[in-house]
């Protein structure tokens, strides 16, 4: 420790008198020792908070290796059928993530070690953000957000560090915000009553001790995912920001010759882009529509909730210049009638 370096007080020995320089070296070679500690320590800290930054994040893959956990998520992300993924889903809630209580002591959910739950809930986040929470069958996106709230009693460090994270002084460092954003979009805007139902639950666990941390990121994420979401002007550019880790791939590891091979680049892109049938374009399409207007209808709930954040000085909000903005100005020139009406009651809500 650095208080036993700099106590000199305690009698090391007759050694250190035999010779001035020695006892000087002996010293200049402390104070350098001291110092190298100091910013060794100083570095380690600043590495251990990037490290617990990045502790849980939304994974794309489940990292655990329980093999019933393994064939569920199989279900769950793999499969098209609407009923497989649900009844995984509620596997998921009742023998995973089952309420904790006296009665339920004992039960099969003892027998995940913690490490598997927080996988577990690791990429239900990814799938929940990049699948899930967008199905069009309601009763998936209900069943996402049940497991995502159940998940809470088992693993709270792990989901408060996930759904919560870090609040600094201008923003928040927060792994799922999307989750966070989608959820309070959901509670009040989708479609389906078990939909809002699930995801105001959510919620309300995230703000449940409510401090402002918790208050401040529900604010944060769901007005700039709104923000992120009302920039796509068809369906097919909603699904890059739903998963974008296709585009991503394309191009990770380009060197910087790619201003050259930009052509070519594109050229491969198109040739590659998936072929998408006449099902697939009016899934898409059903899944924007109602994207749209949940997020639409959730932010102007947001602004009745908070008021604060059409205030100026929210760097991160910045509602009051909302209405202005070119996405907001497209949606009011929508050749779809829900989409104008949506905007004009968002905008009389703003303004």
């Amino acid at each position: 420790p650095l208080s036993s370096n700099n106590n000199m007080s305690g009698f090391s020995g007759f050694a250190e008198f035999a010779k001035a320089d020695s006892f000087a070296s002996t010293t200049a070679a402390a104070t350098l020792a001291r110092r190298r500690q100091a910013e060794s320590k100083k570095n380690s800290s600043v590495g251990d908070g990037n490290n617990r930054r990045n502790k849980f994040q939304p994974s794309p893959i489940y990292t655990g290796s329980d093999a019933r956990l393994i064939l569920l998520f199989r279900k769950i992300g793999q499969k098209r059928d609407p009923a497989t993924k649900v009844r995984a889903l509620e596997e998921l809630s009742q023998c995973v993530f089952p309420p904790i209580s006296k009665e339920t002591a004992g039960s099969e959910a003892e027998d995940y070690p913690r490490s598997e739950k927080i996988a577990a809930l690791c990429h239900l986040v990814f799938l929940h953000q990049s699948k899930l929470g967008y199905d069009n069958n309601f009763s998936v996106r209900a069943g996402s957000y049940k497991a995502l709230t159940a998940s809470k009693d088992h693993v709270p460090k792990a989901w408060m560090g996930l759904f919560v994270g870090e609040s600094g002084d201008d923003t928040t460092f927060c792994p799922a915000a999307t989750t966070v954003g989608m959820a309070w979009i959901a509670s009040r805007g989708d479609p389906a009553a078990e939909v809002a139902k699930n995801a105001a639950a959510f919620i309300t666990e995230i703000i449940a001790n409510e401090t402002e941390a918790s208050t401040k990121v529900v604010k944060e994420a769901t007005c700039k995912y709104s923000k992120a979401i009302l920039t796509c002007k068809r369906a097919s550019s909603l699904q890059d920001v739903i998963n974008p880790t296709s585009a991503q791939s394309t191009s990770s590891g380009v060197s910087n010759k790619s201003t050259a091979n930009a052509g070519k680049n594109k050229k491969n892109k198109a040739e590659n882009a998936p072929v998408v049938n006449e099902s697939e374009k009016e899934e898409m399409e059903e899944c924007y529509e109602r994207v749209i207007l949940s997020v639409l209808s959730g932010v102007g709930w947001l602004v009745q909730c908070y008021p604060e954040t059409i205030a100026a000085e929210q760097p991160y909000v910045d509602m009051e210049s909302f209405p202005d903005s070119p996405s907001i100005s497209r949606i009011l020139q929508s050749s779809r009638g829900s989409f104008r009406r949506e905007a004009y009651n968002l905008v009389g809500k703003i303004c």
